[in-house]
């Protein structure tokens, strides 16, 4: 008689391809120790085919329906009930908020931030964040965070402490993102960067910066969708500068070993799956001054102020005048990887906190 597998509801706003997002999917397809349930608040499911043996409930909402979200904590708590699931894990503030004002006190909790609550756009207006306070204070649980300093900052706003607490990195999928040999030759000097047309990505920056190299053989990529498409590629086309923007391609790593480096500009980040898989593929990097990157990346690779055009500028200069300079930080920053990031490494420790916060009960 085969032993029933545990049982872990993942809830989430929606399945969009963003950081957070790709990150359940990436877990639960390698955890097949466990019984998975994806449950979203919204049905947008951008990984239909890559969902395998993975249940996929949405409760399928509109965003107006927020505004009643007591009335959406009863439902998914009879669908708690229903279910009956070991743990459940819950991700970003409106699926944090409503599991902890839903699921019953006998079913394990956890929670994820994914970034840093002072640069998340909710968190800026106050009643936003006495929900999450409110709530915390109705239902503490293991608290999780993809970043040592998201972490820090995120109980010093609770002002309560959790059950548990716990550093989780992100992970990159070694196997699939692997060294390849540089593009040939140094002209034009391709540059990429890859997420979603949005605020947070700060891509109208990059624009900025193309200007400095009108005329020059420098050339920017970026791949995402997003609400911003239009407006970017309208400032594309008034600054007259060398950036396309290539849509979604997924697998990315079929198209990451045509660049000499990856730019990211981002206002904020939790902790960057694309750098990561940058960091993989040993391709160097140019990214903004922000804390997530620095604890990501350390000294392996070149930063650049975000309130000053021209440092990036300078950044991606001293990139082109010094290649050999530039692969070793790459090299370092692959060995990083291996040495912090790996499914492995983040897999076993998500199965020490879920069986541990089983026994705990």
């Amino acid at each position: 008689m085969h032993k029933k597998k545990p049982e872990i509801v993942h809830f989430i706003f929606n399945l969009g391809r963003g950081g957070a997002e790709t990150l359940i999917v990436r877990v639960t397809e390698r955890m097949e120790d466990y019984e998975h349930t994806i449950v979203t608040l919204f049905d947008v499911n951008h990984f239909k085919d890559e969902l395998r043996n993975i249940r996929y409930i949405s409760l399928k909402l509109k965003l107006y329906h927020l505004l009643f979200f007591p009335f959406i904590a009863v439902r998914f708590r009879k669908m708690m009930r229903t279910l009956k699931p070991d743990i459940v894990h819950a991700h970003l503030l409106w699926p944090v908020v409503i599991a902890r004002m839903a699921v019953p006190k006998n079913i394990p909790l956890i929670t994820t931030m994914h970034g840093y609550i002072s640069q998340l756009i909710d968190y800026r207006k106050w009643y936003f964040r006495w929900l999450d306070r409110w709530s915390f204070r109705l239902r503490p649980s293991t608290v999780l965070a993809v970043s040592r300093g998201a972490l820090e900052e995120y109980l010093q706003f609770l002002r309560l402490p959790p059950q548990h607490q716990e550093v989780l990195y992100t992970f990159v999928d070694t196997d699939a993102f692997k060294p390849q040999p540089a593009p040939a030759s140094p002209t034009p000097f391709r540059l990429v960067s890859v997420g979603a047309l949005r605020y947070q990505k700060n891509h109208a920056f990059l624009i900025e910066m193309m200007k400095h190299f009108r005329g020059k053989p420098v050339v920017l990529d970026i791949y995402g969708a997003g609400d911003l498409k239009d407006t970017l590629q309208e400032q594309i086309q008034t600054a007259g500068v060398a950036v396309h923007l290539k849509g979604q391609v997924h697998p990315i790593q079929s198209v990451l070993p045509n660049y000499h480096a990856m730019i990211m500009s981002s206002f904020y980040e939790g902790f960057s799956i694309g750098v990561l898989e940058a960091m993989a593929m040993k391709i160097p990097l140019v990214l903004s001054d922000i804390p997530s990157f620095r604890e990501q990346c350390e000294n392996r690779a070149l930063y650049f102020k975000l309130d000053e055009v021209a440092t990036a500028v300078q950044a991606v200069e001293e990139m082109m005048e010094h290649l050999g300079e530039a692969q070793q930080r790459a090299e370092a920053a692959r060995q990083r990887v291996h040495e912090y990031f790996t499914a492995d490494q983040h897999l076993k420790q998500l199965r020490a906190i879920y069986e541990r916060v089983r026994k705990a009960g």
